[in-house]
């Protein structure tokens, strides 16, 4: 389900790191991916190995569930918040020593679990413009989200399939909710930008 899927092994473990191998692959992929994010500085300052500790700490067997299931899709994901707020601390643990975000923790989660969409400068926008409050990433965020999809599933599901048909490429849920939150906060920013040159 995300990027990192073919590093785990059947049993949830990351395979030996090999220097051409699937893990080196996948933490490449992250460097670059958040690379191109400018508030992540420590993705220019040091090799794609700084995200070895990440790939760690999401393979591990407690998260087995998170790689197999679409949160947001089931009526029982409820029973899965308190393992995505562990995951939550999981990876600022692996980032400590460059002070992550709930920024970049949410890329990194969206990008790999697909649990959680990424808490950047629009989606905020969008999801405090529908009426959402959003103070920091919590239990309760997590729960917000989660109710967002369940009384939207729906919706979230034809848009799924539209996109799956179309392209061929599946979204789960929490990406849907993503994008469309970001794209509601661009919109807005876009609509404010030009008031303002008025």
């Amino acid at each position: 389900m995300g990027a990192l899927l073919p590093v785990l092994s059947a049993g949830g473990r990351r395979r030996n790191f090999e220097p051409a191998g699937p893990c080196s692959a996948t933490s490449w992929v992250l460097s670059r991916w958040l690379g191109h994010v400018p508030w992540v500085e420590f993705s220019f300052k040091a090799a794609y190995t700084v995200h070895l500790g990440v790939i760690d700490r999401l393979a591990e067997p407690r998260f087995v569930l998170l790689w197999q299931r679409e949160f947001g899709a089931d009526e029982n994901d409820q029973a899965l918040v308190p393992t995505i707020v562990a995951a939550v601390r999981a990876v600022r643990e692996a980032y400590a020593p460059f002070m992550p975000t709930d920024t970049l923790v949410t890329k990194v989660l969206l990008g790999t679990l697909g649990c959680l969409p990424a808490c950047d400068r629009y989606f905020l926008v969008g999801f405090k413009n529908q009426g959402f409050s959003y103070s920091c990433l919590n239990a309760l965020f997590v729960e917000r989200v989660l109710r967002f999809c369940s009384t939207n599933l729906a919706e979230l599901r034809s848009e799924q399939e539209r996109i799956e048909s179309a392209s061929g490429v599946r979204y789960p849920p929490m990406k849907l909710l993503d994008m469309y939150f970001w794209q509601l906060g661009y919109e807005l920013g876009a609509a404010e930008a030009s008031q303002q040159q008025l």
